[in-house]
């Protein structure tokens, strides 16, 4: 004789069984009352606050202007945008289903402070701690050359402000940041020293990074044909090339026609030579 089991109700629609649908609203309603704290991420910005929409319900977060604490000062609304941070809900208003939630800022400063005390810790026994930023900018225009040779770098993500320059961006040679790193990209770099005046770190990639000739792709051998985009032309016909399997691995390809129009541009070559004394490949254009 079979058995009968009765499912978990829980399991069933609510409409089915005449009960109605929790709404978001109500959500954060209950999480109000019971004074919940959760993670929660934000998809715009607006001055000082912190907006998200989930569902027809409104989220805004205001944060404070600016705080100075142990080392410069960050804007958190630039900081937290795309992050998640632990939030609880301060007031909930039904008629124009909007939540105003509130920002555990205290957390977010001990973070940012425990982070700052590891960099310097480091720094005093001259050792260079590898942390993770993400780039927020071009800088160190250079006018006569149109180039950008520095980045602006957010340090672990709590606004500790970086400094990257092109010479400290790889093995390869780095003319113009705009043709190999892009803004919003999270690297691994290694900070080297404290900048006082300036209030900022300064960092390397080249030194984080592994040594991009132990691990050539297979394709990277003399006689063979691939397509590189050029960073870099100089006068004498020559341009300097970065091949995406190994964007750290400089190539130095002759073309025919040399000008400033084949920056950013794919370049179809044959691969010459190795030479590794330089750490270069020579290649000519197909």
């Amino acid at each position: 004789m079979n058995k009968f089991t009765m499912l978990d109700a829980n399991l069933f629609n609510k409409e089915l069984m005449g009960e109605k649908p929790i709404s978001k609203l109500q959500l954060y309603i209950d999480k109000m009352n019971s004074k919940e704290e959760f993670y929660q991420s934000f998809s715009s910005s607006e001055d000082n606050v912190l907006m998200h929409k989930d569902g027809d319900v409104t989220l805004r977060m205001a944060l404070p202007k600016n705080i100075t604490t142990g080392f410069g000062a960050y804007n958190p609304a630039f900081a937290l945008k795309k992050g998640k941070i632990k939030v609880s809900v301060q007031s909930v208003d039904t008629k124009k289903k909007l939540v105003i939630l509130h920002f555990r800022e205290e957390e977010y400063i001990d973070n940012r402070n425990k982070l700052i005390e590891a960099i310097e810790n480091s720094l005093k026994l001259n050792e260079y701690p590898i942390v993770y930023a993400k780039i927020t900018g071009y800088t160190n225009y250079h006018r006569t050359e149109r180039q950008y040779a520095g980045l602006r770098l957010n340090i672990g993500g709590y606004e500790i402000p970086g400094y990257l320059d092109r010479k400290q961006w790889s093995t390869a040679f780095t003319n113009d940041f705009r043709f190999c790193a892009e803004v919003g990209e999270v690297i691994k770099v290694a900070i080297t020293t404290k900048d006082e005046e300036k209030k900022t770190y300064t960092c390397s990639r080249k030194l984080a990074m592994d040594d991009p000739w132990k691990k050539l792709p297979p394709i990277i051998k003399e006689g063979n044909c691939i397509t590189a985009k050029c960073v870099y032309v100089n006068a004498e016909g020559v341009t300097d090339c970065r091949y995406f399997e190994c964007p750290d691995v400089n190539i130095k390809c002759a073309v025919r026609n040399a000008d400033v129009s084949l920056l950013g541009k794919d370049i179809t070559m044959k691969i010459m030579k190795f030479n590794k004394a330089e750490r270069i490949l020579l290649a000519r254009q197909e």
